[in-house]
């Protein structure tokens, strides 16, 4: 690109220069001159926008006086407005439409987003660990289970940070926050971790249900995924229950 329309492009696509509409304007003249010397190739490889509106340039569909057009790479994104940031902060409107407190649901969010980062250990260790007859089916349940939970967390802080609100920062407020036990697999034998599973399965379907009762009908944002969670915690139930049949009817079987 000729020095010409290097200088006048960095010069209209500047901070100052956008705060500067008049300016812009002169500029755009200099680079629209400038690209005249270019070849027709490399001319062409710029997107025309209308230079009416600096702050969103939007793309013509007519014929536009070079005058008043500048070019931007494809693709290209101009700089938000930071006053329009300031006046709309994440979530205002998303916090808006919730028919019910906010920070209560922020707080029951949070209670189950400790409750899946513990689910989540639970199950990952416990694959670790186990031991016993099936130890290697059981063993990918878990870690299936595991990666399942931790997605689980991933939906919870996104939907606690749109309503404005914060995921809990401090893992030792998981133990205090969460209304499911964290059963450490101390004893690792395969069916003590299905029934230690299992009851944590339990526990967090009567949490999702908590979790859509209040939000029925007001925040249905977080009904939905609130729903999305439940069936698979209820899917993670019934894995685990038929796991712990199978054992149980292999040492029935054994026993005869």
């Amino acid at each position: 690109m000729p020095e010409e329309a290097s200088a006048a492009l960095a010069a209209a696509l500047s901070k100052d220069a956008f705060e500067r509409p008049s300016e812009v304007a002169i500029w755009s003249e200099a680079l629209a001159a400038a690209l005249e010397t270019m070849p027709d190739g490399l001319a062409s490889g710029w997107k025309l926008f209308d230079q009416s509106a600096p702050r969103r340039a939007r793309p013509v569909s007519r014929p536009v006086n070079r005058a008043y057009a500048y070019r931007l790479p494809v693709g290209a994104a101009r700089m938000p407005d930071p006053a329009r940031i300031e006046e709309e902060p994440m979530g205002t409107r998303g916090r808006e439409i919730v028919g019910i407190d906010v920070d209560k649901v922020i707080e029951m969010l949070n209670a189950a987003y400790a409750s899946e980062w513990l689910a989540y250990y639970q199950y990952w260790l416990g694959a670790k660990l186990i031991k016993g007859p099936m130890k290697d089916a059981v063993a990918a349940e878990l870690t299936l289970h595991a990666t399942e939970e931790l997605n689980h967390a991933v939906m919870l802080a996104g939907r606690i940070i749109q309503l404005g609100g914060t995921p809990l920062l401090d893992p030792h407020e998981w133990f205090d926050k969460s209304p499911c036990a964290y059963d450490a697999p101390k004893d690792a034998y395969v069916s003590v971790l299905l029934d230690e599973n299992i009851a944590g399965e339990q526990c967090a379907i009567d949490t999702y249900k908590k979790l859509m009762d209040a939000t029925k009908d007001k925040d249905m944002v977080t009904y939905n995924m609130a729903l999305t969670i439940l069936e698979q915690e209820v899917e993670h139930e019934e894995d685990l229950q038929s796991l712990k049949e199978d054992l149980d009817l292999l040492f029935s079987r054994g026993s005869k």
